[in-house]
């Protein structure tokens, strides 16, 4: 390392016995962690958070593997009215479950997998950090008490790094949990590898697992690397091992982010999420929270939120270049959370700033705060000087457990009182298991439409077991069901929030064949009884299956983010009562020979409202299954798939390759000329293996490329 900047060169580095005791509590930490939360995990109850969604997803990745498909892109019917969720979503945590159930020879359930994983990935959360200390090069104490700070950061629901956004009944942020293990690892690989030349593809590989674990993370990380070209000498060779590192990672996530970049104008922006998703919440929030200590330490003392202070400032006083680093990093992570709320379109300069929800960089805020909290309480605990002797290593140990006492003993307490309502809640899901587990093992044989069991804004209505609601048991089973939108992903999931259930046209409109009421609430006319489950009533609409036959008067010039207000006017129109659904003119995808036109929404509805209904064009004969169905048509007109359009959905006619198009709300549709055809549509997913190939390659040569750089004397 002859030549590097001395400023970044480690410090007197201390003895194995002092590097030993520092593993020691680490290990304890996570050891604490994972006693803390089991409990909770070891009870076998249903999730009501994001849990839900993430283990269905597992749960189809492993039976689109076990049918032969790609369990990295397939089709997911159950959530948005159906949608390819891995062509646009972070698939690796599930993958790994997947894995994981296989090597155990699916002797474990996936269910308990993923609970204990859970557990697993909490205990390693602190052990990630020391490492990534140890990597960067910061002493034992330090390294130590990261370790004992990661697991105390409180959020009051911010979507931070707290156990607020893991246990049941808070976020059930998966995937960020996963990707936060993996980003302190992949950040002090990259510092490491950046100034010393060596293990870039290792630094490589973990920026494209926490890319691959969870997008924002991966961002994160990213933009953070940036910071390793600071600091004096050598910059162009920081400037070129960035690159490379940067350049084999982008190959190596190339598989998944390639498609999901060319298809992202199918990746909707939901009308239902707050602003503040995109766009974040502004200095003033953002600021006011960090003083009054609620992104480090909500319901209690702020003693984190005072360690980090007091961290900041014994980097910038007297700290070496790596804790200056992360202080900095900390400044600007603080900065960039303030978002477009502050900043406006200034933010936009970052790559993809469109596409990021900038509520989630307290991510960024958390990753970097973590080791400066670190460094702040191992300033407090050398005022004891521990060095001098057995005593005084006591008495720091002792000031330490003082000071984390407040936020150790809340943080039980939450873990404790979560366990209690997951505990209560499985136990009220009890009681109804003989009426509800054969309701759902009916629900999942029914194949004709879509199921409904209620919706939020639909209040009492929306069914649930104790606190638990039906659509989450439904996601978790692969139960097809119109209801919460558990990812706002889809086009035409922003509209089924109106569905109505006494409406018929709306039954039509989505394709909803089997609603499920509570026994006290009657029925609508329309709908036909077929059984009932003690206090749930499942009802049949027999007019409705997958498929429509619709006529197309028009193409609507639109893009993701000017879909809604299209479809909106169009479903409180007359059209779907009439079979008429205009094209959606978006990214290239319209019907051949359509006339498009581009209106304000106004516009939009008073031509919508003014159109007048045609005659018949023709009726779906027979709905074979989700994907087929024979057609008489009187005259040429489009077949309705009722599923979301995707650039990956095929279709033929009588056998032939037809185009597939949007029209409202969403939906795919194909041309069909008069007469009786048979209609078939199929998702095919991306092509990925030439893609992974090149980057495994990249991984594995991108260290010989690195020395043959440092023998030709261009990195020397």
């Amino acid at each position: 390392m002859v030549g590097e900047d001395a400023a970044s060169q480690p410090g007197p580095r201390a003895g194995p016995g002092a590097w030993r005791l520092a593993w020691v509590v680490a290990l304890l930490v996570a050891a604490i962690v994972f006693a803390s939360v089991a409990p909770e995990l070891a009870i076998d109850g249903p999730d009501v958070n994001d849990s839900a969604l993430h283990l269905g997803l597992a749960k189809r990745a492993s039976e689109a593997l076990a049918r032969g498909e790609s369990p990295i892109d397939f089709w997911h019917p159950d959530v948005g009215l159906g949608y390819p969720v891995f062509h646009h979503y972070q698939h690796l945590p599930h993958l790994t479950l997947v894995a994981v159930h296989r090597l155990l020879l699916r002797a474990v359930s996936l269910d308990a997998i993923y609970r204990w994983s859970l557990g697993v990935l909490l205990a390693l959360f602190p052990l990630s950090m020391f490492v990534a200390m140890w990597r960067m090069d910061f002493g034992p104490v330090e390294a130590c008490c990261a370790a004992m700070v990661t697991p105390l950061v409180s959020t009051p629901g911010l979507y931070g790094l707290g156990l607020e956004s893991y246990l049941w009944p808070g976020r059930g942020l998966y995937t960020q949990l996963f990707a936060a293990v993996l980003a302190p690892l992949a950040f002090a690989e990259a510092y490491r590898a950046v100034r010393t030349g060596r293990r870039l593809g290792l630094a490589a590989a973990l920026i494209a697992a926490t890319l691959l674990s969870h997008l924002v993370y991966g961002y994160i990380v990213c933009l953070s690397t940036l910071s390793l070209l600071l600091g004096s000498g050598h910059r162009g060779r920081r400037v070129v091992r960035l690159a490379m590192i940067l350049t084999a990672m982008a190959l190596a996530t190339s598989y998944f982010l390639v498609p999901a970049l060319r298809d992202s104008a199918f990746a909707n922006h939901s009308v239902w999420e707050e602003v503040a998703k995109w766009d974040s919440f502004g200095a003033r929030a953002v600021l006011s929270a960090l003083v009054r200590g609620e992104l480090l330490d909500h319901g209690r003392w702020p003693v984190l939120t005072a360690l980090a202070f007091a961290g900041v400032g014994w980097a910038i006083w007297r700290g070496p270049l790596r804790a200056r680093l992360v202080a900095g990093l900390v400044v600007v992570w603080t900065l960039l959370y303030f978002g477009r709320a502050t900043w406006g379109r200034v933010i936009d300069v970052l790559p993809f700033a469109s596409d990021i929800p900038m509520h989630r960089f307290i991510g960024g805020f958390h990753l970097f705060a973590i080791p400066v909290i670190a460094c702040g309480l191992a300033f407090v605990l050398r005022s004891t000087h521990p060095e001098r002797s057995r005593i005084r290593v006591a008495l720091a140990v002792g000031l330490a457990m003082i000071v984390l006492a407040p936020a150790a003993r809340e943080r039980l307490a939450y873990v404790n009182r979560v366990a209690a309502m997951k505990r209560e809640a499985a136990s009220a899901v009890a009681r109804e298991h003989r009426d509800l587990a054969p309701l759902l093992e009916r629900l999942a044989k029914l194949d004709k439409g879509r199921a409904y069991v209620g919706l939020p804004r639909w209040g009492d209505q929306y069914l649930r077991a104790g606190a638990v609601p039906l659509s989450a048991f439904a996601v978790e089973r692969g139960i097809d069901t119109l209801g919460f939108l558990w990812h706002a992903m889809t086009l035409s999931g922003d509209l089924q929030v109106w569905f109505d259930p006494d409406n018929e046209t709306h039954y039509r409109t989505f394709g909803v064949r089997y609603p499920v009421f509570d026994v006290g609430r009657p029925a609508p006319a329309f709908a036909r009884k077929l059984e009932t489950f003690g206090r749930y009533a499942l009802y049949e609409v027999e007019s409705v299956s997958y498929f429509g036959v619709a006529t197309v008067p028009m193409a609507v010039e639109v893009t993701k983010r000017t879909a809604y207000k299209a479809s909106e006017a169009w479903l409180f129109s007359a059209l779907p009562a009439a079979h008429v659904f205009p094209a959606l003119a978006i990214a290239g995808h319209v019907p051949e020979g359509a006339t498009v036109v581009e209106m304000t929404p106004p516009a939009l509805q008073r031509v919508f409202t003014d159109m007048k209904s045609p005659s018949s064009v023709g009726r779906i004969v027979r709905s074979a299954d989700r994907w087929s169905s024979e057609v008489e048509l009187e005259r040429p007109a489009a077949v309705v798939l009722r599923a979301n359009f995707h650039p990956g959905l095929l279709a033929t006619v009588d056998g032939h390759p037809v185009p597939v198009f949007p029209v409202t709300p969403g939906f795919a549709a194909v041309s069909v000329p008069a007469g009786a055809h048979a209609v078939h549509f199929w998702y095919v997913p991306s092509t990925h293996w030439p893609w992974m190939m090149l980057g495994a390659l990249a991984v594995l040569l991108v260290d010989r490329a690195a020395v043959r750089m440092r023998i030709s004397g261009v990195d020397a």
